[in-house]
């Protein structure tokens, strides 16, 4: 498809950010602290044993405003990975997300399990404008 091909070759294209292995995790602000910041976490997270899984929430979520790093512990689940919205994605004009069975890229997921924002205003904010407003068809 011609659009697919152009937006391959003009938008910033990460091919490699599959939710079964990575967490795609939005900085609260394009502050490069911020970015080291999740790095941080995700290193703190991934380095401990036993590792938290998902049932270990089940009945006890964290709060929707809880630290930045409970919140990221419960969403990160078995994935070892973290996909960062970095400095060179928010300069991008363009970020496609492309589907290619033959790089085994494909992003179809619930999406509010696969992102995660480090400003918990914003993460309520982007989950109910997609609950609200946007319909896969």
């Amino acid at each position: 498809n011609d659009l697919w091909d152009y937006l391959r070759n003009v938008g910033h294209v990460r091919p490699d950010w599959n939710p079964s292995t990575c967490i795609v995790a939005f900085p609260e602000s394009a502050d490069p602290k911020h970015i080291a910041e999740l790095k941080e976490m995700h290193k703190e997270i991934t380095s401990e044993r036993p590792m938290t899984m998902p049932l270990d929430y089940t009945g006890k979520p964290v709060p929707v405003d809880a630290p930045a790093i409970e919140r990221f512990k419960e969403n990160i689940a078995a994935r070892k990975d973290l996909c960062v919205y970095d400095e060179e994605m928010q300069s991008a004009p363009l970020v496609h997300f492309m589907v290619s069975h033959s790089h085994d890229a494909r992003l179809l997921t619930h999406f509010y399990s696969f992102v995660f924002f480090q400003d918990w205003k914003q993460d309520l904010w982007t989950k109910r404008f997609v609950r609200d407003h946007m319909r896969y068809l």
